[in-house]
């Protein structure tokens, strides 16, 4: 059995994503018990009516298109007022474009602008004038 010791920080504009008064779901990818781990040292857990990890090597993984799409058939969310908030073009803001959600992408490290991203932001502070 593996155990991660990890001492992270959220960004410094995280306590704006924890004021928004959206409903508001974690999916992330990676190794189960490193997801699990990170999720836990920042604290995250609170923030998150739903936390959904699209583990690596799990056999019948979902990706993050499954995950939206089980997360849709489960709440009746309208698909213009879902915001999928992330980094990976590849992952889930084309997920999101095929779902049709809105995209935004967030590059805090200087990341060029996705053509599967309907917004671009690089800091939450520009979250309150696209979802309010």
């Amino acid at each position: 059995m593996f155990y991660f010791n990890l001492d992270f920080q959220t960004f410094d504009d995280y306590p704006i994503v924890q004021a928004l008064p959206h409903t508001k779901m974690l999916v992330t990818t990676g190794f189960l018990k490193l997801q699990q781990a990170k999720i836990q040292a920042l604290a995250l857990a609170p923030d998150f009516e739903e936390i959904h990890i699209d583990d690596i090597l799990a056999p019948d993984r979902m990706y993050k298109k499954g995950i939206f799409t089980d997360i849709l058939r489960r709440h009746p969310f309208e698909k213009s007022s879902v915001y999928v908030i992330g980094d990976n073009p590849r992952s889930e803001l084309t997920a999101a474009k095929e779902l049709q959600l809105v995209s935004i992408q967030i590059a805090k490290f200087g990341q060029e602008r996705s053509k599967q991203a309907d917004h671009f932001i690089e800091s939450f502070k520009e979250l309150e004038a696209i979802i309010g």
